[in-house]
């Protein structure tokens, strides 16, 4: 059975070290669960005003679908999974620019070179704890890996 012919292929998690990589994995996806939840927080009380479940429930539903987008494509197409890594890494940079790296590298510097300075750091952070999950989890992608799947 080839991976196209399933929806989630969890024969392909990769075995070795499995506490540690359980832990990142968490570490990653709560992190993309929790700044998606903040965010659609944020943007529902910047809209009308209020603070409420609907919000967190908009967050839950976006992550959700951006991590099953990422699992789903991520044997299939590079393109697909691109699509669904890179709103899960802006929202991840936003968020952690806005709580953190926006404070410190006002306090380094100002201006521009604060705002990217800020957005460098946010962006790493961002696609780092994007795709090392699912790096870790099922192993290197078919265009990693020399010998393809």
């Amino acid at each position: 059975m080839t991976t196209s012919n399933v929806l989630f292929d969890l024969r392909r998690l990769e075995p070795s070290r499995k506490l540690v990589k359980g832990i990142a994995c968490t570490l990653g996806w709560g992190n993309s669960i929790v700044t998606t939840v903040s965010t659609l927080s944020d943007f529902q009380h910047w809209l009308w005003g209020i603070r409420d479940y609907r919000g967190i429930l908009a967050g839950l539903g976006l992550a959700l679908f951006l991590f099953l987008g990422q699992l789903y494509t991520l044997r299939r197409t590079a393109w697909g999974y691109g699509c669904f890594l890179a709103p899960d890494a802006m929202i991840t940079a936003y968020k952690w620019c806005e709580w953190l790296f926006y404070p410190i590298a006002y306090k380094l510097t100002s201006g521009m070179p604060a705002i990217a300075l800020a957005w460098g750091a946010g962006l790493i952070l961002g696609i780092v704890s994007a795709r090392w999950p699912e790096y870790l989890a099922f192993g290197r992608t078919p265009q990693e890996h020399p010998h393809g799947y």
